[in-house]
């Protein structure tokens, strides 16, 4: 929101200089451009191969300068894990990666590995999703791979279900006669592991006629490439606020040491736009850190009851003066100056109200 605004305003406001509105699109350009995400872990947790599922499913993924951190374990948090939790590169978000080998319990493994997680971000204020990143990279092999996905590798998978194969262990699914050949069957456990076999056996055995592309869907399911997805953009919302704040202040400097920019710039930051795009990143850091965010209008049936809005500017104004962090206190702030202004009608000019 803050980046269309921003765009908007370099491109319609007359009064910016042009040289101003280029330092405004370079600002939204960079608001606009993809979170970076260094994906961090112990040797043996899966790292490497979380990051490529990441990387497959659109996340840019660094080795260096990350605006988010994950931080992959496998079984339990080790002392590596504790430290890197208190330490600087705090992670925003834990990945309880081979989910499938929890155990069985109720529910199966990866279940009981979800449980787990919700105890482990309740004791370590992370949040964390279990994942099966094996699974996830395999669909992409599948799918992207030389192989037609309705050739060989599905195929195979095909005679699994009418001649099935023992999938107690790596050794159990190698040995023994089968229809398949051991050649082919190593090739199989290598690119999809006994999990997502598993799951791409029972994809066929439920529908068929299923090709390569509803395969590919249930081992990313199995894989939950999606779950870790969406807590990855929740966990964005952070790092997200952190760019706006920091193009607010790149466009205070640029107010104060250009007289011919200062009222357009100005108006920007005090115009509706502005500060509704701020109140909606800041709202998002507080729902990812488990608050609820309301809005409303006043009420016209009840025109001697306080409007909504100004009932929420309160109660943000109470929230931030209790015992907050620096990061939650701004946020909290936006909201109440979003809470005291009407709706706006549609984009508002970005040059100064009179």
């Amino acid at each position: 929101m803050f980046a269309d605004a921003l765009a908007r305003c370099a491109a319609t406001e007359p009064a910016l200089p042009a040289d101003r509105s280029g330092d405004l699109i370079d600002l939204a350009d960079r608001l606009r451009a993809p979170l970076t995400v260094a994906v961090r872990g112990r040797p043996g947790v899966g790292r490497r191969t979380v990051a490529r599922a990441l990387t497959c499913a659109g996340v840019t993924t660094v080795d260096r300068g990350a605006e988010l951190v994950v931080r992959v374990l496998a079984e339990v948090p080790k002392p590596e894990d504790l430290a890197a939790l208190a330490g600087p590169d705090r992670p925003g978000l834990l990945i309880l990666n081979k989910a499938d080998l929890t155990g069985f319990r109720p529910g199966g493994p990866v279940a009981a590995a979800a449980r787990y997680c919700v105890r482990l971000a309740a004791s370590t204020g992370v949040p964390a999703e279990p994942m099966v990143a094996l699974a996830a990279v395999a669909a992409d092999g599948l799918a992207d791979g030389p192989e037609d996905p309705d050739g060989g590798a599905l195929a195979a998978l095909r005679v699994l279900v009418t001649a099935p194969a023992d999938l107690s262990s790596p050794d159990a699914f190698l040995a023994g006669a089968h229809p398949l050949s051991a050649r082919v069957r190593a090739g199989l456990l290598e690119r999809l592991d006994l999990f997502g076999i598993a799951h791409a056996v029972v994809a066929l055995r439920a529908d068929p006629a299923a090709g390569g592309a509803e395969v590919c869907a249930a081992l990313r399911r199995a894989g939950r490439i999606e779950p870790v997805i969406a807590a990855l953009a929740r966990a964005g919302a952070t790092p997200m606020y952190r760019r706006v704040a920091a193009a607010t202040a790149r466009l205070r400097e640029l107010a104060c040491g250009d007289p011919d920019a200062e009222d357009a710039v100005a108006g920007f930051l005090a115009g509706d736009d502005a500060v509704a795009a701020r109140a909606a990143a800041a709202a998002a850091v507080l729902a990812s850190a488990g608050l609820t965010v309301e809005s409303g209008a006043a009420d016209p049936e009840r025109p001697e009851r306080p409007e909504p809005g100004l009932r929420a500017a309160l109660r943000w104004r109470r929230y931030r003066d209790g015992p907050l962090d620096a990061l939650h206190r701004d946020c909290a702030g936006d909201l109440v100056r979003a809470a005291l202004r009407p709706a706006p009608a549609g984009p508002t000019r970005c040059g100064p109200t009179r």
